[in-house]
């Protein structure tokens, strides 16, 4: 259900159906946002358990949603672990982030802002455990550029008031030396949360 949700707001308006005044709006993949809501007047924001829904590759190839290259439509599977790491790596930083702007509290409710999040796509810097044993000619030290993919719904009790879909890739042209299988992901994460609790203080 929510893979479904996920493929409908990245289908539903780009950044080129944004208003060109809206400098915000340009750091998004996809922005949703219902008209005459002020997020920044929420004081108190609950941050939901981050959960995890890849998207399909190929399916995703096929619409237009990824940007794969044919080699890579059949990514390496990735452990219930993994996700699950990773899921409480983003779930820290967005805690950490918003907490800094406003009063975090333990559950949604009437006057409470939630931010829910969706990883949709991970892509690990380093070969994982998993993905060696599947490939024995595999070279543990080699690298890839590494990221991750976002659905973010804020919304009020059971009210959607934005939706955002985002993608954060890096280039191995940044030289920046790789060293943890998700080293690239886990920056994403902090960027992320960063810029999401900024946009939501100021908009």
């Amino acid at each position: 259900m929510k893979q479904q949700i996920v493929r409908a707001s990245i289908a539903a308006i780009t950044l080129g159906a944004l208003s060109a005044g809206s400098a915000q709006a340009q750091r998004f993949d996809s922005l949703t946002k219902a008209e005459g809501v002020t997020l920044g007047e929420f004081e108190r924001v609950y941050i939901a358990p981050v959960s995890v829904d890849l998207v399909d590759s190929e399916a995703a190839f096929n619409d237009g949603q990824l940007n794969f290259t044919r080699s890579r439509l059949e990514p390496p599977s990735i452990s219930e672990t993994d996700q699950q790491n990773n899921a409480e790596e983003l779930q820290e930083d967005l805690s950490r982030a918003f907490g800094n702007r406003f009063m975090l509290v333990d559950a949604p409710g009437e006057g409470v802002l939630t931010v829910d999040a969706t990883i949709t796509e991970l892509i690990a810097s380093r070969p994982t455990p998993d993905r060696l044993r599947d490939n024995p000619g595999l070279d543990p030290l080699s690298i890839s550029a590494g990221g991750a993919a976002y659905f973010i719904q804020l919304k009020e009790e059971d009210v959607s008031l934005a939706e955002i879909t985002e993608r954060d890739k890096t280039s191995l042209r940044d030289r920046v030396p790789r060293v943890r299988i998700w080293q690239d992901a886990e920056r994403s994460y902090g960027n992320m949360a960063r810029k999401r609790s900024r946009y939501v203080s100021r908009n």
